[in-house]
């Protein structure tokens, strides 16, 4: 299948020995290990890129994976090259995504799609995965740095449901469904997902507003670390 075909039905596609999955422990790549263990692989490899989540976030997240049925899974650190090689030309660059506001979670996928492929290649996985749902585009960047970079690995696409249907689904997975945001937090920037924002009938309130701001501040933050990185050395 060529990245540019639609995706074959589950009964037609093709089994891999073992798929490298970009895992973060959240709601989507949780219910994504089941679904490729059932449609695709016979054995998942979760693959977890520390960019600054913090150990909140991290925590756990090996165990979670292998719930969840991953055969384990493996945490690298890429923090120094986020930063080095990700954030500072980004912020060098002055990127405005589509001349209207500054790049913001977007940075980390490349970073992160390419330690997946570095470890999918040490594990001997012969195929690659993410858990975007395709409400967004990162899907489009994780799948165009596989065929940059591993273009013999083929790029599974995973088939969400819909988040409303993987609650009901996923029981082993924490939720945290009463929380009216999701916040994607990274060394730059610390992004909230508010589910109030895309409800017209309500209006978002002082969270996301809070969530933004700590965005900017990220922002600040990185700024600083350009202009002073002796500070933040050791």
């Amino acid at each position: 299948m060529t990245r540019n075909e639609a995706p074959p039905s589950a009964a037609a596609r093709r089994r891999h020995r073992r798929v490298c999955l970009a895992y973060s422990g959240g709601l989507d790549t949780s219910v994504a290990v089941p679904w490729l263990l059932e449609h695709a692989a016979d054995e998942v490899i979760c693959f977890v890129g520390d960019v600054g989540q913090g150990d909140a976030e991290l925590e756990g997240v090996e165990e979670k994976a292998k719930k969840s049925g991953a055969a384990k899974a493996i945490v690298v650190d890429q923090r120094q090259e986020f930063v080095a090689e990700f954030v500072l030309p980004t912020l060098a660059a002055g990127a405005v995504y589509e001349h209207g506001y500054l790049m913001g979670t977007s940075i980390a996928r490349p970073c992160l799609a390419r330690g997946q492929v570095r470890v999918a290649k040490e594990t001997g996985c012969d195929a690659l995965a993410h858990g975007c749902t395709g409400k967004g585009n990162d899907q489009v960047r994780f799948e165009m740095a596989y065929a940059a970079l591993a273009p013999e690995l083929e790029g599974l696409i995973y088939e969400s449901r819909g988040r409303h249907e993987l609650r009901n689904v996923s029981e082993p997975v924490e939720l945290f469904a009463a929380l009216p945001l999701n916040v994607s937090s990274e060394l730059l920037p610390i992004d909230p997902v508010c589910r109030m924002a895309v409800d017209p009938e309500r209006a978002p309130g002082r969270l996301l507003h809070h969530g933004t701001a700590y965005f900017f501040c990220s922002l600040a933050c990185a700024g600083q670390f350009a202009a002073h990185p002796e500070r933040f050395s050791g």
